[in-house]
């Protein structure tokens, strides 16, 4: 028997398609033909267990038990009825096929499953990137063995790992350094979450501490002997001690001064350059472009975005592979295109005329295998038929279906003219274009996150002038501005942050790696995680801005530095790719996280309580001795003391104060009790 262990039962059910019928549904499986079955998971089903279940000594939180730090490392099942099933399916088999999405969660996920169990049957891998019939048939008859991928499931175990003895135990510290000082709430920290919220935290307080200062332009009307146009003063030599570090001109006297020497003066073309350039449609969407897209023209969160595409792919089919940190296209995929467009002129009718427009036979840059990594980029799939879209999944789909039909349009060309001249010794330079072919731009209708130009360059056209014409100044603008504070961050700017967060950096080898590692978050948790900082009333939204609460500012000029910025999670990431490509042993990185850890939790404890300025502590009326913690439930946020288990008194929430009103009780459901399943350390 041939047992394939899928992800997810939506992949499972892709797969069983692609398999020998007859097809027959035994339990939480599939027996496909004579020899087949497909079964499946739930995403994990094999959890890092907390830390009590090492010893019951964690399960209060207390500064004298940490760091807390395991010494052989054990799972959990979360779901007994699942893994019962697997189990008994792979005794029973003579090949296994991780069927786990293809990155290194998906492969963890199943390698988990199957090492826990354990066989000494052969086990393969299938990478399925999308879910209509065809695809998932050439990946079924393409498998792998398992054992390449060793690298991936390592790398998925050490961030597992480092993420729970970095989280459990800095987040358990403060906490309490919290409690302390009278805070009643999780302070929560983790090696993302909480360089981004540095990063919010910065961004406001340079915000609310800018200090506007003044700074001169200085613009001309230039006479040409065919036609006019605008040129730009550009600081030499002799304006040097006039500049800002950011090069803007802040003498008022200098600019007066030059604004003289300029006027109704002759001068000299000294230079024209003109180049003809081409501009490629924007690529396909990676995870984080769709979110970025979706943010600015659907008003979408990152996770609901998430959650949209998701559909989109799993219940509908009509989009591949959704959790993608790629652009690029495999070229076997052309065979695709009409299809392709076909399903979205069924899917979207409106985008018919778009549709009309396309070249088939124009090939982007995005049709790329070099480029493509486990995953490709984000686009429709060729399925067809009915399919019952809700408004927002249809404009999430019409979105990507518009990215891909971009690319069977021409290239927008245009030419860029560039001037520099010479008047009394200043110089002067001015811009245009002159677009050639509109291609691809002609449609877009600011559909795409392609950025814009500016507006000047793009707009201007130039007159016809040459190396050595004379000139003349008509006239000169000498114009006041004051510098100008950066803008709070958004969701669509915060993903960009993360991605880009090099940019946030200084230090050059930090830089480097974090452009290597496409910035902080992958591109599945990014959205999740900022949703952490909203639920943790770390961050809070007015309007599109994106603001840091009191809450989070104390907690960040409290931890130490390397906890706020991104360079941990950077030196993690490359130790991560090391692994994954079998250049670092697990239990070296792991050894060296421990070290660390030991430190910053020694740091910690040194600090002693810690007040959160503006916090009103709640004492709780039930017991009169507790606090009240604001806890996340299903039903919303509700408040609790911290004497629990004592003191079993809930609250309800009314805009983050307790509502001093008992909390009706829930009816306590059945919980089943989990196996425990030791793992071995990795070396």
């Amino acid at each position: 028997m041939r047992l394939f262990i899928a992800e997810k039962p939506s992949l499972a059910k892709a797969i069983a398609e692609g398999l020998p019928q007859p097809h027959k549904r035994d339990g939480d499986c599939i027996r496909c033909g004579d020899n087949d079955v497909v079964a499946w998971c739930v995403g994990h089903i094999m959890e890092l267990v907390p830390p009590e279940e090492y010893d019951p000594i964690y399960k209060n939180w207390e500064l004298g038990t940490l760091p807390i730090i395991p010494e052989a490392w054990q799972l959990q099942v979360s779901n007994d009825k699942l893994y019962n099933n697997i189990e008994k399916l792979i005794k029973q088999a003579d090949i296994i096929v991780n069927a786990g999405d293809p990155d290194r969660e998906g492969q963890l996920l199943v390698d988990e499953v199957i090492e826990s169990v354990g066989t000494n049957a052969p086990i393969k891998r299938v990478l399925i990137n999308d879910l209509n019939l065809a695809p998932v048939k050439k990946a079924i008859s393409s498998l792998t063995d398992n054992s390449q991928y060793k690298g991936l499931s390592d790398s998925a175990l050490a961030r597992s790992r480092a993420d729970w003895l970095y989280g459990i135990n800095m987040t358990r510290l403060y906490t309490v350094l919290g409690k302390a000082g009278g805070y009643a709430s999780v302070l929560s920290v983790g090696r993302v979450q909480t360089p981004l919220l540095g990063l919010i935290v910065r961004r406001d307080l340079e915000i609310e501490n800018f200090k506007p200062k003044p700074y001169y332009t200085i613009t001309t009307l230039i006479n040409a002997e065919k036609g006019q146009f605008k040129a730009t003063w550009k600081a030499g030599e002799q304006s040097e001690n006039y500049l800002d570090d950011d090069g803007r001109l802040i003498s008022k006297e200098h600019a007066q001064a030059i604004e003289k020497a300029l006027t109704n003066q002759p001068g000299l073309m000294t230079d024209v350059d003109v180049k003809k350039k081409k501009t490629n449609p924007p690529s396909v969407f990676a995870l984080k472009d769709i979110q970025m897209l979706a943010s600015t023209k659907l008003d979408l969160s990152p996770d609901k975005t998430l959650e949209v595409v998701q559909s989109l792919y799993e219940t509908h089919k009509i989009v591949t592979y959704p959790r993608s940190d790629c652009s690029y296209l495999p070229e076997g995929h052309t065979e695709d295109i009409p299809d392709v467009l076909a399903a979205i002129t069924n899917h979207i009718p409106e985008l018919s005329s778009v549709i009309d427009g396309v070249d088939t036979k124009l090939r982007s840059p995005v049709w790329n295998d070099k480029k493509v990594t486990a995953h490709h980029g984000i686009i429709p799939t060729p399925k067809t038929g009915n399919v019952n879209l809700s408004d927002i999944e249809k404009a999430v789909y019409e979105l990507i279906s518009f990215r891909y039909l971009l690319q069977f349009y021409p290239v927008h060309e245009y030419q860029q003219t560039k001037l520099t001249l010479e008047v009394n010794n200043e110089t002067l330079t001015a811009s245009g274009r002159t677009i050639i072919k509109n291609g691809w731009k002609g449609v877009d209708k600011n559909n795409s996150d392609d950025k814009k130009k500016n507006e000047e360059d793009e707009n201007l056209s130039l007159p016809i002038v040459k190396k050595g014409d004379a000139i003349n100044v008509h006239s000169v603008t000498l114009s006041d501005k004051k510098t100008t504070p950066p803008k709070p961050f958004t969701d669509a700017t915060l993903l960009a942050a993360m991605s880009g967060i090099a940019r946030f950096v200084s230090n050059e080898k930090v830089k480097q790696l974090l452009k290597e590692s496409d910035g902080i978050g992958t591109p599945a948790t990014q959205g999740n995680i900022i949703k952490t900082l909203f639920d943790r009333n770390f961050i809070t939204k007015k309007g599109k801005s994106i603001l840091s609460t009191q809450v989070a500012r104390t907690l960040i000029k409290i931890l130490p530095q390397v906890s706020t910025i991104p360079d941990m999670t950077a030196y993690w990431e490359a130790s991560m790719n090391k692994i994954e490509a079998n250049e670092v042993q697990l239990d070296s990185f792991l050894n060296g996280v421990e070290s660390s850890l030991i430190n910053l939790v020694k740091q910690g404890k040194e600090l002693g309580k810690l007040t959160i300025p503006g916090y009103k502590v709640h004492s709780c009326p039930s017991c009169k001795t507790g606090t009240l913690n604001r806890i996340p439930g299903q039903d919303g946020y509700f408040w609790g003391c911290s004497n629990h288990p004592e003191c079993k008194q809930t609250y309800q929430d009314a805009k983050g104060q307790p509502l001093f009103k008992p909390r009706a009780k829930r009816k306590p459901g059945l919980k089943s009790k989990s196996k425990l399943k030791a793992r071995r350390k990795a070396g």
